[in-house]
């Protein structure tokens, strides 16, 4: 991977009443693909690359930029108003073994958001409401790839076999009213309603192929209510229900025929919630502990349809349940020395409740790609004279390899340890140095999964992404405020 960015950022107080914050960032990557590999490689030769990727040098590379501006401004002692604007753009070339994929992308938009602090049949409330206006430019084509025809030069642009323009159009109105019923009892309420649409042009095809039109989603209305309980000082339960969705991106209504997927629905859930935060100890220890079912409709998932090709389709209705806890505790060793160790994780049961897919029917089975369990444990020492050193574990469950639960992974522990030196250079100027190992003890594990492999022409299926082995990292930063 060789990567180049950068980033300006800042405020500027135009007037006692206005607050004026910018954003700048342009990166230019190309990262070379690593391909999913079969068990008996990933057992035996977890550096080996799939054939075809191997000999297509398969890699995505893109140049990204952002530029935003938000600037807030008190309309009164009791009204404010926040209102922030942006364009960004991505030109994208990415090739790989079935085809090379050229996208374009600019998007704009604008949000603006009031909060007014006022009181509701007497009670102290504070109102939010705004809306925001969102619009996507995609141009996306598909080339032949000729790596076959030219061995040993990696990926080689063909002739043009898809191009599509689409133009997405987000709007969405919101609203959200928080009472004080008195010191220790809060209620929130709130709303969002969405509407998207988009507009489909097929350059390419024509006739019965030709897909040019405009679409639109169904409105979505997604509600929320919440409420907080201050049991003593320091201590609060809180509990909340809300609705949400997720539009299918581009990418996931993309087909293996370089066409658009116009029957694709967005996800929708219905999220409930229940916790517990509490600090201890002369707030020397902090807790956190809640408790969470999500249910689904119309998940969206990959099914697997073609070496290396997928389509975006929707699961039916998955639950999500799960249980999410954290403990931080702070102390001194010393006048010059703190000690900060941490243990957070998360407890999962992903499920398919109706799900029928190509005649197999997957319900009440495992959702493949979700860890059962997640836990993180380390120590955070901090001195007085410059010194840092962070050390942390990482433990994950098994996880499910596709939808009828055939197959998983193996639970694994991964341990990093990382120590930095802080010093002044000169004036207000720090100079950090650090160094890193990442997996000490050179962990074989599957960093991620490709769910719903297919194994094609004889071939095992190919679900695993290796992670790295034992490595090791350095690097200077400078800071300087002025």
């Amino acid at each position: 991977m060789s990567k180049q960015s950068v980033v300006i950022n800042g405020n500027i107080a135009a007037h006692k009443k206005s607050n004026l914050t910018y954003l700048a960032n342009f990166t230019r990557l190309k990262a070379f693909i690593p391909s999913s590999i079969n068990y008996n490689d990933f057992i035996n030769s977890p550096t080996t690359a799939d054939l075809s990727w191997a000999q297509s040098e398969g890699y995505e590379s893109y140049d990204r930029g952002l530029l935003g501006l938000s600037n807030t401004h008190f309309l009164t002692e009791k009204l404010q108003n926040t209102t922030s604007t942006f364009i960004s753009f991505r030109n994208g070339y990415e090739p790989r073994p079935f085809d090379i994929l050229e996208e374009d992308r600019i998007s704009t938009g604008v949000r603006t958001k009031f909060n007014w602090i006022s009181k509701i049949l007497n009670i102290k409330s504070e109102i939010s409401f705004g809306g925001e206006f969102y619009t996507e430019w995609f141009q996306t084509g598909n080339f032949k790839n000729l790596y076959k025809n030219f061995p040993g030069q990696g990926s080689v642009q063909g002739d043009r076999i898809s191009e599509n323009k689409q133009e997405r159009t987000f709007i969405n109105g919101f609203g959200q009213i928080n009472f004080e019923i008195n010191p220790k009892f809060k209620l929130q309420t709130g709303f969002n309603f969405n509407t998207t649409s988009y507009n489909l042009t097929d350059r390419f095809n024509s006739g019965i192929s030709n897909q040019n039109g405009n679409y639109r989603f169904e409105p979505i209305f997604s509600p929320r209510l919440g409420a907080s309980y201050e049991l003593s000082k320091g201590k609060n339960f809180y509990a909340s229900i809300s609705r949400g969705f997720s539009i299918p991106t581009v990418a996931e209504t993309l087909t293996p025929e370089r066409t658009i997927n116009t029957d694709l629905n967005p996800e929708t859930g219905t999220n409930y919630e229940i916790g517990f935060k509490a600090n201890w100890l002369k707030n020397k220890l902090y807790t956190e502990i809640n408790g969470y079912t999500i249910e689904i409709e119309n998940l969206l998932v990959a099914q697997r349809v073609a070496e290396d090709q997928y389509v975006g389709v929707n699961a039916g209705k998955t639950s999500q349940k799960g249980v999410e806890f954290l403990a931080n505790y702070r102390f001194n060793l010393s006048e010059n020395i703190s000690v900060n160790p941490f243990f957070n994780g998360s407890l999962n049961q992903f499920e398919f409740r109706n799900f029928i897919n190509n005649n197999g029917d997957f319900s009440g089975n495992k959702l493949p790609g979700v860890p059962n369990y997640t836990l993180n444990y380390g120590l955070d020492l901090k001195t007085g004279f410059g010194v840092h050193l962070y050390l942390n574990a990482r433990k994950v469950g098994l996880i499910y390899l596709n939808d009828s639960n055939s197959g998983r992974t193996d639970s694994y522990q991964v341990v990093n340890v990382k120590t930095a030196y802080k010093l002044i250079v000169f004036g207000g100027a720090e100079a950090h140095i650090y160094f890193g190992i990442n997996n000490i003890f050179d962990e074989k594990y599957a960093a991620s999964i490709l769910t719903n492999a297919v194994g094609f022409g004889g071939k095992a299926p190919r679900y695993y992404y290796p992670g790295n082995f034992r490595n090791y990292y350095g690097g200077l930063h400078l800071q300087y405020q002025f």
